[in-house]
């Protein structure tokens, strides 16, 4: 199967049933292995997050162990607040090789580097296979989003903050989601 008719199905199966977190998902006219999305991140309880991947026919239980000052923090996480575009490419060798998921609403993130370039362990080469699709991936950033790691940060200054200070590092990220992030749908 070709990178094209792979990517056509899934964003038709996406399509058909979209996740609560995304909306408005399409793919360029002239290239379906460019796609578009709106990602409407949600206030979620707990450490532990769950992917399934049904195609192998099992569920994977993800365990994101937090420093306690971190808990707090996502009991009221600001990135709910509002919406942020997302841009995904696919290469002509996908599955094969990952896509790459750039955020262009900017987002005050310590995973998400300043001109949107995401740190998901998923899409790394150590982490990456043919058999992950991309609504695990689009989970996975959700779940990223809700719940930063400041152990794996592409900004370590917002990583530092937020390790030493939770309070102050969630009302700049409240401030600048307000400023910067989309109106969400309703």
């Amino acid at each position: 199967m070709t990178a094209s008719k792979r990517v056509a199905k899934e964003m038709e199966d996406l399509q058909q049933e979209l996740p609560p977190y995304l909306k408005h998902l399409y793919c360029d006219d002239a290239n379906v292995l460019v796609w578009h999305a709106l990602l409407l991140p949600a206030e979620s309880h707990g450490v532990s997050q769950r992917l399934a991947f049904a195609e192998a026919g099992f569920e994977l239980a993800i365990l994101l162990p937090q420093p306690p000052e971190l808990l707090r923090l996502q009991h009221q996480p600001p990135y709910n607040l509002k919406a942020f575009n997302l841009r995904i490419d696919f290469s002509k060798e996908y599955p094969f090789k990952p896509p790459t998921v750039k955020f262009t609403t900017k987002i005050y993130h310590p995973n998400v580097s300043e001109s949107g370039e995401v740190c998901v362990p998923l899409l790394s080469k150590e982490n990456w296979n043919p058999y992950i699709k991309i609504c695990q991936v689009l989970e996975a950033l959700n779940m990223l989003v809700d719940k930063p790691n400041p152990r794996e940060p592409l900004r370590v200054e917002l990583a530092d903050l937020l390790l030493q200070d939770p309070e102050l590092f969630r009302k700049k990220a409240e401030e600048f989601t307000l400023e910067f992030g989309i109106d969400r749908p309703s």
